[in-house]
């Protein structure tokens, strides 16, 4: 079993243990500063306290990828992942979508030192793995290799459409496609 803060930025939110087979949390072990969880966990703490173990669990799994994503399958495989779940824990479950993660009990790691908005990630194995051996090198026209490939805010990437984020000259970009279209959306600081 491994034991996490839910955190909301440097901010401790509450102390959760995780199965670290299935990840899903198994117990919340102290209640912190639930003015900063995530809406829905609030939501479950102010009225219905018995269901927001369920609602933590809810809120995990709307961070990964879901089961109806294009090629999720061949993609884990690629990355030399067994799930979603365990893709979302490599790093800390952050994501580009909110300033939500999972510290560990004893680390000393802050948001400053780690999150997506203002540090570097590599998204090269993910955007390969995700649309073909070289495609990230034909869309940014360089190669990364100075951080780990799972280190990437792709890791928490939710929706059905294959998609992957990049960073380009200091701006995040989401790169969709389908069969049909290809969108390139410059994120929103």
């Amino acid at each position: 079993m491994a034991k996490y803060v839910l955190m909301n930025k440097d901010t401790e939110v509450m102390v959760v243990e995780q199965d670290d087979k299935t990840y899903k949390f198994i117990a919340i072990l102290e209640l912190i500063n639930i003015a900063y969880a995530p809406f829905v966990i609030k939501n479950a703490i102010a009225s219905f306290p018995e269901k927001t173990l369920d609602k933590i669990n809810q809120w995990f799994r709307y961070r990964i990828i879901p089961n109806s994503r294009e090629n999720k399958y061949e993609l884990l495989k690629n990355i030399d992942v067994e799930s979603s779940e365990e893709l979302a824990n490599k790093h800390f479950a952050l994501s580009l979508s909110d300033q939500y993660w999972l510290k560990p009990i004893h680390s000393s790691i802050t948001w400053k030192n780690i999150n997506y908005f203002t540090n570097d990630y590599d998204s090269h194995e993910f955007f390969d793995a995700n649309y073909g051996n070289n495609a990230y090198i034909t869309l940014t026209k360089k190669i990364t290799t100075a951080l780990s490939s799972l280190e990437t805010p792709n890791n928490t990437t939710g929706g059905q459409l294959k998609k992957a984020w990049i960073k380009i000259n200091g701006e995040n970009y989401l790169y969709k496609a389908s069969a049909h279209f290809i969108i390139l959306i410059r994120s929103m600081k």
